[in-house]
């Protein structure tokens, strides 16, 4: 998938932007590893590299293999970027907690370096989502997506939000058993 959006990606740029874009794309020391095969070429290779993937909660698919092997060196890095959920194997990485990682079954010595940046996200932040939703005009607005405890909290912050605002919009914070009447 990240090779995908990758290419899709020059499809949004023009002028400048888009011929910086190609020029990065074409660097000869860029790889895409399409196949499955080549992705574990890659994880045998002893030379440095780095690596770009998506699956931020590392739930399933090649990613779930990298970190696998990633997590064995202190040498090797591992860059979190944006959101992941509680008690996936992403936010069991990040919180370093655990001198092993449960991984496919499997005990994984959890010895590389982590870093977690919260400046980057493909959800929009704290800020723009309270401004956009006290903004709109709707009879209620479901929080679905998150952590509970932290939608809970979100619930409470945006309700005041909107009440500032003068307006009357109904803030629900959905769990598993919440049935909502559209």
């Amino acid at each position: 998938m990240a090779v995908k959006l990758t290419k899709l990606y020059e499809q949004l740029l023009d002028g400048e932007e888009l011929e910086l874009y190609r020029k990065i794309l074409n660097w000869d020391k860029l790889k895409f590893a399409e196949e499955y095969e080549e992705s574990k070429f890659y994880q045998t290779s002893k030379e440095p590299m780095v690596l770009v993937s998506c699956s931020g909660m590392l739930s399933a698919g090649r990613s779930v293999t990298w970190c696998e092997k990633l997590l064995r060196n202190s040498n090797n890095c591992i860059l979190f970027i944006g959101f992941s959920a509680q008690n996936t194997l992403a936010t069991k990485i990040k919180q370093g907690k655990n001198k092993t990682i449960k991984i496919n079954g499997k005990q994984v010595p959890n010895k590389c370096q982590i870093v977690d940046l919260k400046s980057f996200s493909s959800h929009m932040q704290h800020d723009d989502l309270l401004k956009y939703y006290s903004d709109i005009q709707t009879e209620k607005i479901a929080l679905v997506h998150g952590d509970f405890n932290d939608k809970c909290d979100f619930t409470k912050e945006l309700q005041e939000e909107i009440s500032k605002k003068n307006k009357t919009s109904k803030v629900v914070c959905v769990n598993k058993s919440t049935e909502l009447l559209l």
